[in-house]
């Protein structure tokens, strides 16, 4: 029986063909009377049907999912780690979480009666607008255009903590000393050696190498991170234990057999004086201008690994000492013909000091293109 007739329902009666027979005696009252003794066969009726199978909670559902495998993913990378480092362990705690929060959502049974998407209803104002579905689509495009995790000022301290400043120092040091050579020969690097890389990180393994090839008037030039020399080595010789100089520089001119080598190691370490009263009297001592102005030194006892190296290492000319200070000095050997191509020394470089990476480019550039 009809309960919930409507315009279109009578329209329908009225002009689908064949769509009425007789009326029993005595049934169908007023409406058989109108319809001359007819009652219509089949009668229309709308009814509201409540779902929750729409196009935007099929997109819920799927970026639910695509969350929920990402976190799998994650998992299974970090259990085919060969180490468990402690990256590894604070991304296994965030893929806890992340699961705790989501598993219970996508597991409710509304989403029972939601199929799988078929399209993104990018164009739905209910995506759009709607407050719980907006928040949805919002973190869906920044998870799908977002080329990198943004991460403010507190976030980046945390990861620097929890790494070794004194390998952050060496690595960055390596990379300033490459930027210094490109600058100094003009033009980009040849050549260069891979990163090691992995879906949860990326290093510089040693004997990287950042290479330019040999030109009308410029040598062959190599910067190496952490190249090893050792007894055994068939290019590099050690005369006694195995070395490896943090940043190791090569230069061969086109005749020449073997290359010239001058060596730099990181050092984290400065000595912080005070510095002398003249020209401080309105400074308060301890205060910003006292503090900048004091001098950082190198640490004396780092010039016995630069002697060691130029002492062990075969065809090695110079070492200096790298190191986040404000002071540069350099001893040239007994009898070096050119005072600072044969010697020890130190040279200050700190991120962000330009007047310092001007004095790297001045040094590199010496030794790498002297007559």
């Amino acid at each position: 029986m009809a309960r919930s007739v409507d315009s279109r329902s009578l329209i329908d009666l009225v002009s689908r063909p064949g769509g009425l027979e007789r009326a029993p005696a005595g049934l169908g009252g007023a409406l058989s009377k109108i319809m001359k003794g007819h009652l219509p066969r089949v009668v229309l009726e709308r009814q509201a049907i409540r779902t929750v199978d729409l196009p935007e909670n099929r997109f819920v559902r799927a970026f639910l999912d695509q969350c929920l495998d990402v976190v799998a993913q994650m998992r299974q990378l970090i259990v085919n780690e060969a180490r468990l480092s402690v990256h590894s362990v604070r991304l296994q705690s965030e893929c806890d979480q992340i699961e705790t929060v989501l598993r219970p959502i996508r597991q409710a049974s509304l989403w029972d009666d939601v199929g799988m998407m078929t399209y993104i209803p990018a164009g739905s104002t209910v995506l759009q607008r709607r407050w719980p579905y907006r928040e949805t689509f919002r973190h869906f495009t920044r998870l799908m255009l977002g080329s990198r995790v943004p991460v403010d000022q507190r976030d980046v301290w945390a990861i620097l903590e929890a790494k070794d400043a004194a390998h952050l120092y060496e690595l960055w040091c390596y990379f300033a000393v490459v930027e210094a050579v490109t600058a100094g020969m003009g033009r980009r690097p040849d050549e260069a050696s891979a990163f090691i890389a992995s879906h949860l990180d990326v290093g510089v393994p040693w004997k990287y190498d950042v290479v330019w090839h040999a030109t009308q008037g410029t040598p062959r030039v190599n910067v190496i991170y952490n190249a090893t020399f050792s007894k055994a080595g068939e290019y590099r010789l050690s005369s006694s234990v195995t070395l490896r100089p943090d940043v190791l520089l090569e230069i061969k001119p086109q005749n020449a057999e073997k290359p010239e080598r001058h060596a730099f190691d990181a050092k984290f370490r400065v000595k912080l004086e005070s510095p002398p009263r003249q020209g401080l009297e309105g400074a308060e001592e301890g205060g910003d201008d006292w503090a900048s102005a004091r001098i950082g030194r190198n640490v004396l006892s780092t010039y016995e690994t630069a002697h060691t190296y130029r002492d062990a290492l075969e065809n090695v000319r110079s070492v200096r000492i790298l190191y986040p200070g404000t002071e540069a000095s350099f001893h040239p050997a007994h009898g070096a013909v050119n005072g600072l191509r044969d010697g020890v020394g130190a040279l200050p470089l700190r991120p962000g000091d330009a007047v310092q990476m001007m004095q790297l480019r001045e040094v590199l550039s010496d030794l790498i293109l002297h007559d």
